[in-house]
């Protein structure tokens, strides 16, 4: 990518935040996390430029300060701007809070841990990796990750997502000082008004689940050794469900 293909790409997630605005929402994520584009920028492994935009942690988190700071002036003063982050892309805590530092004094409102990328699909096939018992008991699972940004930046709202399932489980993460937010991506694409259930107290415990569909790749292509194989077969059947739901159908979670 040239320095123009950089700038062109900060003026289309600026007009996108824009049009999100002028269409009624109340602010906009920027998606810096999962191996996409921004994530591959911050990454010291995938990003080798030796101009502004390589080698240092600040340099390579400069495409994501000055989308922020662009999204900012673009939008109203009163919308909403976060920023989403893998835990799972930063093998060096010390260098990725330095760039934390800079996409929060560029004017984020909160921070979103998640997880998984191209490298470890985490959440893009039906491949899943095995999560350890202590992990599947609390059911976040980036929540030492959010714990060490956390301590770095006290004053900033931190949102997690992935894997919660019960009310018990979201409640305990928040209540432990581990968050604020609790993310609910795919179980709300089943079920949309799952967080209006969790939070209401008349609805009982089995009632406020978060149910996610697991959808398995070919059955071949655990056999290749290859991660990729198969990849995007979950993702894909949400993104139906997205796009049924925009047509005004109900989500189908047996289809």
């Amino acid at each position: 990518m040239t320095e123009l293909d950089i700038q062109d790409v900060v003026t289309r997630f600026v007009e996108a935040a824009r049009l999100s605005v002028e269409a009624g929402f109340d602010g906009v994520e920027i998606h810096a996390a999962h191996g996409y584009l921004l994530a591959q920028f911050m990454s010291q492994h995938s990003n080798q430029r030796t101009d502004t935009y390589g080698g240092s942690p600040l340099a390579r988190v400069r495409i994501v300060v000055e989308i922020i700071q662009a999204v900012r002036i673009a939008v109203p003063a009163g919308a909403c701007v976060g920023i989403k982050v893998n835990s799972t892309d930063h093998t060096n805590l010390e260098e990725f809070i330095v760039q934390l530092k800079a996409i929060v004094d560029a004017g984020v409102d909160f921070i979103e841990v998640s997880g998984g990328s191209i490298e470890d699909p985490m959440f893009s096939t039906g491949l899943h990796a095995e999560v350890k018992e202590s992990t599947k008991a609390r059911e976040a699972f980036f929540i030492d990750f959010a714990n060490a940004i956390r301590s770095e930046f006290p004053h900033v709202p931190i949102m997690l997502t992935g894997g919660f399932r019960t009310r018990q489980g979201m409640e305990a993460a928040v209540r432990a000082g581990s968050c604020d937010l609790v993310g609910l991506a795919r179980p709300s694409i089943i079920d949309p008004a799952l967080p209006k259930k969790v939070l209401d107290i008349d609805v009982p415990e089995n009632g406020a689940l978060a149910y996610a569909k697991k959808i398995e790749a070919w059955s071949w292509a655990k056999y290749t050794g290859i991660k990729a194989v198969g990849m995007g077969a979950e993702t894909l059947w949400y993104t139906n469900q997205i796009c049924r739901m925009g047509t005004s159908r109900q989500s189908r979670p047996s289809g």
